[in-house]
């Protein structure tokens, strides 16, 4: 993206903003409240459209989007709720076993002929995460999808969507206010000021994934970070 221009009324979201997105990898954006980073993934997705600058290399139907609320469907079971995805993008025959491989990707086997009011929080969480990764796209644009998971659901989730990630790796775009998250999953980090946005600093975790939580260097960089959002 390039020299991308928002403003709502007289407050300016973004003026002259470029920032590349590395494919394959994962890229998060940390940031103050309301400094534009949901905003960001709108114009990537084509919720929104910048008052000028450039979009380069994405097409809506190569994006799948995980909200902080997992947004399913209430009247189709969990099942259906990704096959309901793919109807316009897999042959039907390949469907059902596509629907059962993400299922088990996130530990949903046994309740893929449950209804979402039926199941708890945090397996509508996988459910939504099962169904962006089933999507056969090139981009993942992330909006918090960890925001309202306790810590212990929190981690299982990051876990079980490395493990995915790994396997069928997708250029991933990450916003998020946890910098500890953002450390476990990104291979870049990218912190934001206020509006205007700017890329204030940016940080490359070369730390293997599975090496990240006891690696000490990591306990530096988060608090390199958390100074960096704070002023400090």
């Amino acid at each position: 993206m390039d020299h991308l221009k928002k403003a709502f009324g007289a407050v300016r979201v973004f003026d002259d903003f470029s920032l590349a997105v590395p494919s394959n990898e994962i890229t998060a954006i940390l940031g103050p409240s309301g400094c534009g980073k949901t905003t960001l993934l709108s114009l990537i997705a084509g919720v929104l459209s910048p008052d000028s600058g450039t979009l380069q290399g994405i097409q809506g139907k190569e994006l799948s989007y995980l909200f902080q609320d997992a947004r399913l469907i209430p009247w189709k079971t969990v099942a259906q709720n990704i096959a309901f995805v793919l109807q316009e993008r897999l042959p039907s025959a390949q469907i059902d076993a596509h629907v059962a491989y993400y299922l088990d990707q996130m530990g949903l086997s046994e309740l893929g002929s449950q209804y979402p009011h039926r199941i708890s929080g945090g397996q509508r969480q996988r459910a939504a995460m099962a169904r962006a990764l089933a999507f056969p796209s090139r981009i993942l644009l992330m909006d918090e999808p960890f925001k309202s998971l306790d810590l212990g659901l929190k981690l299982d989730l990051l876990a079980s969507f490395v493990n995915s990630w790994e396997k069928e790796p997708r250029t991933v775009l990450l916003v998020t206010h946890d910098v500890k998250e953002a450390i476990m999953l990104a291979d870049t980090i990218h912190v934001f000021t206020n509006k205007p946005a700017v890329i204030k600093a940016s940080h490359r975790i070369a730390v293997p994934r599975h090496q990240r939580q006891d690696d000490l260097n990591l306990l530096v960089a988060e608090k390199q970070i958390i100074d960096e959002l704070t002023g400090g």
